[in-house]
Order: structure tokens, then C-alpha cells, then sequence
């Protein structure tokens, strides 16, 4: 899974990443909306104010490519009487007479459904100098999704470290790529700090 923001593409890469499905050398599969609940107020009047920020998911070939499923509490399942009927389910979850049913497409038995792509995550604060520091559950959805256990996390722009120590919390390897070496002393006194290890 590879994670970028059209403003983080150097000018001289961005001829190949064309206005298509396929970029380059990769394909985008989903453009999620990481929503953030707790984003700061703005001063603007004259617009509104933006609380999400987007995320590309690529991938090298159109398919054998690993993901591990991501499920979500369904609303179906778990407030509307709907969700009760079963039997008839002809298409999409949803019985002959329109009603959806648990049927595993609407939702699981369990009331869990395939993550969709609007993921709402709080930002969390870091006393340390880094400004950008992405919080630990938004990391370790990709991660997840992305990376099998013992696979390899590459972050071509570590900073703060958030994402090599959520890899190593997961029983992933960890790749960072940072040149500012005061973000780089940061990673490893994070790492010794929460999992008693430097990277």
C-alpha cells in the first residue's frame, strides 16, 4: 500500500501520474477520505472548512496483489428492524421485497461489513517537534490491509516515526527513509520509549 498526497509529487513525477486509473507503474484501486472528527476550527469566512485529507491505494498489478479484508460495524445490522428479515435475498442484500437481510454482502452474521472508504479518525497531538504526526489507528489500517505479518512497511518519509513503530507493534519489518536528523534521533527514542527496542 503506498500513500501520497497529490502535494507531496515532485514536479518532475507528476508526468506519470496521468488523470487515469492507471499511474505510472501503478494502479489505483481506492481514493479514501481519511475525516477528521476533531479537525481544528478555521479562520476562513469565505469557504468552507476542510476536515479530511486523502488517501491514494496502489497497487503494481491488477490482481494477486495482498490485502487482507478490513470489516466495520454495519447500521443496517445493528439499527434498522430491516435488518431482521431473512430468506429471499436476490441481489445487492436485498430480499425480493427491497428489504435488506443478512445475507453476508449487506452485512455478516456478526453484523460486520467490508470497510468502505470514508474512515473517521480523530488526529491525535504529539509533544514532539513534528507537526504532521499521523495518528496510530489511521496507520494501522494500511498497515493491516497492506502488509502481511513479517512483510515490509516502507515509509520514504519517516518523520516523526509513527509508522515504524506501529509496524513493529504489528510484527512488521520497518524501512524508513528521513534525511532531517533530529526526526530520526525522535523515531528511535519513541521506539525505546513504547516497545523497548531501537529501530
Amino acid at each position: 500500500m503506498i500513500e501520497l498526497h497529490p502535494t507531496q509529487i515532485p514536479d518532475d513525477l507528476k508526468k506519470f501520474f496521468k488523470p487515469k486509473r492507471k499511474y505510472g507503474p501503478f494502479i489505483l484501486r481506492n481514493t479514501i477520505i481519511w475525516h477528521k472528527p476533531n479537525q481544528m476550527p478555521s479562520s476562513a469566512t469565505d469557504r468552507f472548512t476542510v476536515d479530511f485529507e486523502k488517501i491514494f491505494f496502489f497497487v503494481k498489478k491488477a490482481t494477486d496483489y495482498y490485502f487482507e479484508q478490513q470489516f466495520e460495524k454495519s447500521l443496517w445490522a445493528e439499527f434498522d428492524a430491516r435488518s431482521k428479515v431473512k430468506g429471499g435475498v436476490e441481489s445487492n442484500g436485498k430480499s425480493s421485497t427491497g428489504q435488506y437481510a443478512t445475507n453476508k454482502v449487506a452485512y455478516r452474521e456478526d453484523g460486520m461489513r467490508n470497510m468502505r472508504t470514508v474512515w473517521s479518525i480523530c488526529t491525535e497531538g504529539y509533544t514532539g517537534a513534528h507537526f504532521a504526526t499521523y495518528p496510530e489507528n489511521l496507520v494501522k489500517r494500511m498497515i493491516e490491509a497492506g502488509c502481511p505479518k513479517d512483510g515490509i512497511v516502507l515509509d520514504c518519509f519517516s518523520g516523526a516515526g509513527t509508522t515504524a513503530l506501529v509496524s513493529r507493534k504489528l510484527g512488521r519489518n520497518y524501512v524508513g527513509i528521513e534525511l532531517n536528523e533530529n526526526y530520526i534521533k525522535m523515531t528511535k527514542d519513541r521506539l525505546y520509549a513504547e516497545i523497548g527496542m531501537f529501530l
